[in-house]
């Protein structure tokens, strides 16, 4: 088989021969070019030798940098994990860790939908409230859980004195009991009540509802101490959204009423899933009560 000739092959043959001639007819030029070419190498040798100068003086560099940073941060690391302690100790125990819910998430949560999950529910139902795309998926997801959310408020009033409270606490534990009884609109009913007297006796005795609403929304630059925040004004925040006013006429609320509920009780309030959250609210505000005089003593 005949290999046929490569074009460019022959080409760059043809041209070396012809310049290879012109140096031998021209054997000054021939000497121009090899000092050209003799310079050149010096240059690219010099270069090289700068890179190579220019690359070990920034890797000495680094690593003394680095080895300098570790020295710096070194000491500092029992400081780090100690805040990072501090800093999970100021949550409350049922909150997710790992990570910790973001402030937009918690105040979604908290003040837009007036769903309680400070104290209680257990961990794992507030991550999957948290991680709940809206208002209406988070509902399903109590009503799903609504066993075992009655179960954890049930846990947290447990042998407990709430010296403060012994006039109220109580109600708080029978409102939890009617509701695993299956009296769901007692139970609503009866932990509302004591969310008003809480609200009214011991949080914001001289201030009106409106004002109780706007008190309780969150700050992200509260200046409170950490656990303060998280423990006690946390467990409010769903207030805002539970005085929320309603007067027949209004477009119908899909959220926790104190007003609808007091003043306006129908079966369309007064439902299973509202119960639950009622129950969760009652629940998160006695223990945060109790939680914060024990806090400022």
């Amino acid at each position: 088989m005949t290999t046929m000739p490569d074009h460019d092959s022959t080409a760059s043959d043809e041209f070396a021969r012809k310049f290879s001639k012109y140096l031998d007819e021209n054997p000054s030029e021939r000497e121009r070019l090899h000092e050209s070419l003799k310079v050149f190498s010096q240059n690219a040798s010099r270069i090289n030798s700068g890179l190579e100068s220019a690359i070990s003086t920034f890797a000495k560099a680094s690593t003394q940098w680095v080895e300098q940073w570790q020295a710096a941060t070194h000491g500092l690391l029992p400081a780090f994990a100690k805040i990072a302690e501090l800093l999970d100790g100021a949550l409350p125990s049922n909150m997710p860790r790992n990570p910790s819910p973001a402030f937009e998430a918690l105040e979604e949560v908290l003040e837009t939908d007036g769903i309680p999950i400070i104290h209680v529910p257990r961990a794992e139902i507030v991550r999957e409230i948290l991680d709940a795309a809206c208002f209406d998926d988070r509902l399903k997801i109590i009503e799903a859980r609504q066993v075992d959310i009655a179960e954890d408020c049930a846990l947290a009033l447990a042998d407990k004195t709430f010296e403060s409270l012994t006039g109220q606490a109580p109600l708080a534990k029978r409102a939890v009991d009617a509701f695993q009884g299956g009296h769901y609109e007692s139970a609503q009913a009866l932990s509302i009540a004591v969310c008003d007297t809480y609200l009214k006796n011991y949080l914001f005795t001289k201030t009106g509802y409106k004002k109780m609403a706007q008190e309780v929304r969150l700050k992200e630059d509260d200046e409170a101490p950490a656990a303060f925040v998280f423990n006690f004004l946390y467990a409010l925040a769903p207030i805002a959204s539970f005085l929320t006013e309603w007067h027949p006429g209004d477009e119908p609320l899909t959220k926790l009423s104190r007003h609808v509920s007091i003043h306006f009780a129908s079966t369309d309030h007064f439902s299973q899933v509202h119960a639950t959250i009622s129950l969760m609210l009652v629940t998160s505000m006695t223990v945060a009560i109790d939680w914060s005089e024990r806090f400022l003593r």
